[in-house]
């Protein structure tokens, strides 16, 4: 008996000594932020049935599909790159603010994580309409988000917010033009898909005051 109770606490000495070292350099979720992951790949028994399905078709703005992607996905993404600084260029005209005022704003982001009357008339976007579908597809794609925190954040950032309605309402309507029928979330979602998915929630009639008791008494 003595013998076992030696080997058995020997066993255990071994096998703290080795769990205490795997665990030596292991950030606890709390830190890493693993419990706040929104932005992910979609699993690869998943993907592989139909790869199109999660990716991109025109546009990127998440960190997993990239112009220098381009020869493994759609040459489009890299031919998107210019019409993106089109963009970047009359936003900051718009705004009057420097680029450097941008980059410091993100980087101080980065461990967390529009538009006057006359420019719409020349929206490249809005005078090829064959390319809204797309890109309406692309922007809730789960494995493009952005964390919606930073893009609330750059844009509250320019002062837009207190002269246009707020970012959540923005993208809300934007997406609700996508989806009608849906309802703004009162919590600030993860990213746009979640946008789309909460918008939905809260517009069901499960939600809605009185219609439990309502299906109660049918």
């Amino acid at each position: 008996m003595e013998g076992q109770s030696s080997d058995s606490l020997s066993e255990q000495q071994c096998l703290e000594t080795k769990l205490t070292k795997m665990l030596l350099n292991v950030e606890p979720p709390e830190t890493y932020g693993l419990d706040k992951q929104c932005i992910y790949r979609v699993p690869h028994i998943i993907r592989e049935t139909n790869p199109k399905a999660y990716t991109p078709r025109i546009v990127s703005i998440g960190p997993f599909h990239k112009a220098r992607d381009v020869g493994k996905e759609d040459d489009i993404l890299g031919s998107m790159e210019e019409l993106k600084l089109k963009y970047l260029k009359g936003f900051l005209n718009r705004t009057q603010l420097p680029i450097g005022d941008f980059v410091v704003k993100l980087k101080g982001l980065e461990e967390s994580i529009r538009r006057p009357k006359d420019w719409e008339g020349n929206d490249p976007l809005l005078l090829k309409l064959w390319m809204l579908d797309d890109i309406d597809h692309d922007l809730i794609l789960l494995e493009n988000q952005l964390p919606f925190f930073v893009l609330e954040q750059l844009y509250n950032f320019t002062g837009m917010n207190r002269v246009f309605t707020p970012f959540l309402n923005i993208a809300f309507n934007y997406l609700k033009s996508i989806h009608p029928g849906t309802v703004c979330p009162t919590e600030p979602p993860m990213h746009f898909t979640d946008l789309l998915r909460s918008s939905i929630i809260s517009s069901s009639t499960l939600f809605h005051p009185g219609a439990l008791e309502k299906l109660r008494t049918n």
